[in-house]
């Protein structure tokens, strides 16, 4: 038998979390890179942009997958997320049981290829962590190569692109198992909640 709590996180990024069942605490690790070191993909698509704030009800039992689509005619993808079975061990400092429902937001960083996940106080299990999908060939502008000696080409930079994650306040860390499974694709683990970027050391 277990109790059920509510919570909910308002905060800039419209963010936003519902645990429905039954505390524990997360930490975080040392810095990383500052953020005038990395050369972002910059998003091109102001016309077609998806919604600024996702939503997911992350029910914790169940695998989920949800997508954020551009708002062309073709419902270009730009994310797609997946939750595993059991890969949300707390939130708010509570525990979150096999049959908790969890909402997860994820705030889009406009301009470039980049989100906030929240809320803050969420922690994944290492072993199941999330995972992020983002595709860029329609709306990706490589052309900002050229705002780094380091790169001689749009596809050497595109090549160079990883997902990035700020572990601490401009200490931004390259994500784990950070690929391109396909052209113009990156996937990555999401370890933490937080700022992500798709972005290059300049």
């Amino acid at each position: 038998m277990h109790s059920t709590v509510i919570s909910r996180r308002l905060g800039a990024a419209a963010s936003a979390a519902l645990l429905a069942g039954c505390g524990g605490d997360g930490g975080s690790g040392p810095g990383g890179t500052p953020r005038t070191a990395l050369l972002a993909l910059a998003r091109v698509d102001s016309t077609f942009a998806p919604a600024a704030t996702s939503v997911f009800p992350v029910k914790n039992d169940v695998l989920g997958t949800f997508l954020i689509r551009q708002r062309d005619p073709a419902q270009t993808l730009f994310a797609e997320f997946t939750f595993p079975a059991r890969s949300i061990t707390h939130v708010n400092g509570l525990l979150v049981c096999d049959t908790c429902t969890v909402l997860v937001s994820v705030a889009l960083t406009p301009g470039t290829y980049g989100f906030t996940v929240s809320p803050a106080t969420l922690v994944f299990r290492l072993s199941s962590t999330p995972t992020v999908r983002l595709t860029y060939g329609q709306y990706g502008d490589l052309s900002v190569f050229d705002s780094s000696a380091r790169y001689a080409t749009a596809a050497a930079f595109e090549q160079a692109l990883e997902l990035w994650f700020e572990r601490e306040t401009d200490a931004w860390v390259a994500s784990r198992n950070s690929t391109h499974p396909a052209a113009m694709t990156i996937r990555s683990a999401v370890d933490q909640p937080g700022a992500h970027l798709i972005a290059a050391l300049k």
